[in-house]
């Protein structure tokens, strides 16, 4: 049974209810009557079609036999991942349900050994949860249990599960308890390699699990909390992905167990929370943007994951999901306030849903618009916010400082928050959007290499020329240069605010996917490995050329249709700011494969990479692009364009 199979169960449920003067007696019951009402007389006395009874006369010729069946449902991570099966009685009067199991069905459940250093049977739903006999052998189908050490089924699994039993007794309260397993145990094989341990090696069916876990919830209180066991007794110091959150044992004065003895099994107690893994199947696709109710209108207004990649939110807390320009499939709504249940279940005016099922008609594109402030040195150029338009309200996830008259971006602004290391990978590229901030031009033609190879032979006098530096096939050719990286965003919706073209300049690919590619993965590594938020200012400065038909160098634009629009950059830039510290580093690189010794145009402040630790591109490298480190003011004297930063010392 893996992630999402729990099994559901009410402690102090009193069964058959005797005390309330009815009981309900099943097959093979006395006088071959499969059940009969009984009325209490009194004491323990009791009527039955006017005759009188002893409790202890009204027995069955045999135990009841419990039967599963399926219960037309599905459960699991999103609908229809698993079958929903019911483990109870059936009686002339209908199936009486003890029982739910949410069930992976393509790994099944059946051979078993036991042992102390040996896999025992190890129940989820226990035989001592229940009042009566007849409900406790309900408990011995295999579909109630997975493989667990005995070492930790004799000990630690068994002490929590008397410690539940014993905590609803104490409040007298009736407990829901969900009993599920996550993962698959590993042990070191023959060469020393972690490997998935399954009780049918051949098929890789019924997995050992990594953790066990009981969900306890008080309804009624409105309370519960998590109690979760390692499941390996070789394991002697747990990895953080056997912890799934903090531990607050100490806040339980109820819960006995060793959690610290490794034979017994480490444990660890939780508060009750929802979680999603933005790697996993939780996520909902179309993605809808995740906002926090009342947060700021920036990257810091939106839910976002721990560097562990997970979405973590109290019982009951809630996140606006969004889906501008559409609507929640699920709701019909263009924005709705979720609130948190447990596990993956959220709640929308009064119905549950699963996270997974929580996804938009489409993806929400976001748009960009003019602020009506100015940048630049002189105030020459437009300030232009990039972002999710969500009803009355902007999010502005990039701030972009524009020349609407050449088009050109001179730099943008994002800020990388500390959880980096837990962004969400693999989402889909979007189209690029222009945004109307392009006049006429069609800017999605002007970067196709057959328009590149037409508009460089232009500018050149030659259209062989334009077949000699723009390649058909190689990576020599104009890519759209992201200034904000695409993965600088810690979620695949946010990504999609990268795409207008307004966060992106022509840029050699042989540079862009080279030693460029290599500096947005170095600071994402730094802010990752550090865990500390970053402003990032990437910027472009300057015209390059190549020899025209004349050996004249001649400046390149990506239009050249007539008037000239989006110049080609000399050089990209990148400041990376802590504005905690007010320590900043700057990288520059040259923007032109063909150009085999730069000069000083090329080469605009003194170059201090070897004091940058964390910097890992092939600097000398003339196709990847020729690259260097700066000290801010230097670079700022040279590029006066560039933002104005507080800056004390070099960011190392």
């Amino acid at each position: 049974m893996e992630a999402y199979n729990y099994l559901r169960e009410h402690t102090t449920d009193k069964g058959t209810r005797v005390c309330v003067g009815i009981i309900l007696l099943t097959e093979r019951c006395l006088d071959i009557i499969s059940s009969v009402t009984a009325t209490r007389v009194s004491g323990t006395t009791f009527s039955v079609d006017g005759r009188s009874y002893a409790l202890s006369d009204l027995k069955c010729s045999s135990l009841p036999d419990s039967s599963q069946r399926g219960a037309q449902q599905t459960c699991g991570a999103s609908a229809g991942v698993y079958p929903l099966l019911q483990i109870g009685f059936e009686l002339s009067t209908g199936f009486v349900k003890l029982i739910d199991i949410c069930f992976d069905d393509t790994r099944l459940t059946s051979l078993y050994v036991s042992g102390n250093f040996n896999m025992a049977r190890g129940h989820l739903s226990t035989k001592a949860d229940w009042m009566f006999s007849s409900q406790q052998t309900a408990t011995f189908w295999f579909l109630n249990a997975a493989p667990q050490w005995q070492t930790f089924n004799g000990t630690n699994w068994e002490t929590v599960e008397s410690n539940v039993r014993y905590c609803a007794s104490k409040k007298g309260a009736d407990l829901t308890v969900y009993t599920g397993t996550y993962g698959v145990a590993t042990l070191p094989n023959v060469d020393g390699v972690e490997t998935e341990l399954y009780l049918v090696a051949d098929t890789k069916q019924i997995p050992v699990p990594k953790l066990y876990w009981k969900l306890v919830h008080d309804a009624a209180n409105d309370a519960g909390e998590a109690l979760i066991g390692i499941n390996n007794p070789y394991v002697s110091a747990p990895r953080d992905d056997y912890y799934l959150c903090p531990d607050v044992c100490s806040k339980l004065s109820w819960v006995t167990w060793e959690s610290n003895d490794q034979t017994k099994g480490f444990s660890y107690c939780c508060e009750v929370s929802c979680s999603v893994d933005v790697n996993g199947s939780e996520m909902p696709d179309p993605q809808p943007l995740l906002l926090k109710p009342g947060g700021s209108k920036d990257v810091h207004g939106f839910v976002t994951p721990d560097s562990s990649g997970v979405i973590s939110l109290s019982r009951n807390e809630q996140i606006v999901v969004a889906c501008p320009d559409n609507s929640l499939q699920a709701t019909g709504q263009s924005q709705a306030t979720a609130y948190c249940v447990s596990g993956s279940t959220f709640s929308i005016d009064g119905r549950s849903y699963d996270f997974a099922d929580l996804s938009c008609r489409s993806q929400p594109k976001p748009s960009g618009q003019k602020t009506g402030s100015s940048c630049g040195s002189s105030g020459q150029y437009q300030v232009i916010q990039l972002g999710f338009q969500v009803g009355a309200d902007f999010y502005t996830l990039i701030d972009a400082c524009f020349d609407d008259r050449s088009y050109n971006t001179v730099y943008d602004h994002s800020t990388m928050i500390a959880e980096m290391g837990g962004r969400q990978s693999g989402f889909d590229r979007p189209d690029w959007l222009d945004g109307g901030f392009f006049g006429d031009i069609d800017v999605d033609n002007q970067y196709k290499r057959a328009t590149q190879i037409q508009t460089v032979g232009t500018l050149l006098g030659s259209s062989q020329l334009g077949s000699k530096y723009i390649s058909e096939t190689s990576d020599y050719f104009l890519s759209r240069g992201h200034l904000s990286a695409k993965a600088d965003f810690i979620l695949g919706a946010l990504e999609y605010a990268s795409f207008l073209y307004v966060n992106a300049a022509p840029q050699w690919q042989t540079f862009n996917g080279g030693n460029w590619n290599t500096l947005e993965n170095n600071v994402r590594s730094y802010v990752s490995n550090n865990e500390v938020e970053l402003e990032i200012y990437t910027g472009t400065h300057g015209i390059t050329t190549l020899p025209d038909v004349n050996n004249v160098e001649t400046e390149l634009y990506l239009y050249a249709d007539g008037s000239k629009y989006i110049p080609v950059p000399k050089i990209f830039w990148k400041i990376v700011y802590d504005a905690n510290t007010k320590a900043a580093v700057v990288f520059v690189g040259v923007n032109n494969p063909y150009i085999e010794n730069p000069g000083s145009d090329y080469y605009v402040c003194t170059d201090v990479c070897s004091k940058i630790s964390w910097i890992s591109w092939k600097a000398t490298d003339q196709e990847k692009g020729y690259s260097y480190c700066c000290e801010y003011a230097d670079f700022k004297n040279a590029v006066a364009d560039a933002p104005s930063l507080g800056v004390n010392s070099l960011l190392t």
